[in-house]
């Protein structure tokens, strides 16, 4: 398992998300579903482009709400392990010899 720094969750980031919480507003819409947001609720910093295309570099720059914010990047996760799958290979019989289409590839 990585560290949170590996994950691109370390100290800036860890800064960047504080000065949101900081700077939020009460009543402010989530940027994912539009609903109100306010302290009391969960709120995580969220990325405008989503750090699994992106990658960890970039800071958050928005407040959503902790369940829009899981659910979306859990979404993207599973559709993105789906478009990794393996296709599967389909083998050709030439004379005898068993050889891979490279069109399934």
């Amino acid at each position: 398992m990585a560290t949170t720094t590996e994950r691109g969750l370390g100290w800036a980031h860890q800064q960047a998300a504080a000065q949101l919480h900081r700077d939020h507003v009460d009543g402010t819409p989530c940027a994912r579903c539009g609903r109100p947001m306010y302290r009391w609720q969960k709120l995580d910093a969220g990325h405008s482009r989503d750090r699994a295309l992106v990658g960890p570099g970039e800071p958050p720059d928005r407040l959503e709400h902790a369940r829009c914010n899981r659910v979306a990047g859990a979404r993207l996760g599973n559709r993105l392990r789906r478009s990794r799958q393996a296709r599967p290979v389909r083998r050709v019989h030439v004379r005898g010899v068993v050889a891979v289409d490279a069109r399934a590839l």
